[in-house]
């Protein structure tokens, strides 16, 4: 499932182009999901403060998908960070 981030008013999603952002490719990949946040809050925060911002955004559908695989998130987390070496 995708965050769409989109301003209806200047246009449909689908006669805009559109911006795909995925996350986490691979389960080891875990600050691509955190940059899918922060561009999210980012887009959404300052719509209507930064004008860069609002036009990119009345111009652009943006489609961001913070895990793009079920082998990332959470859930495959403990499994990838490798333990400490104890020294023995």
């Amino acid at each position: 499932m995708a965050l769409t981030i989109n301003n209806p008013k200047t246009g449909a999603p689908f006669s805009k182009p559109g911006v795909y952002v995925d996350g986490n490719i691979h389960g080891n990949e875990i600050q691509a999901g955190e940059v899918c946040l922060y561009l999210a809050n980012r887009l959404l925060t300052n719509y209507g403060k930064i004008s860069e911002i609002t036009e990119v955004v009345d111009r652009n559908v943006f489609y961001i998908i913070q895990w793009s695989m079920s082998t990332a998130g959470p859930i495959s987390l403990p499994m990838q960070i490798p333990q400490a070496a104890t020294g023995d």
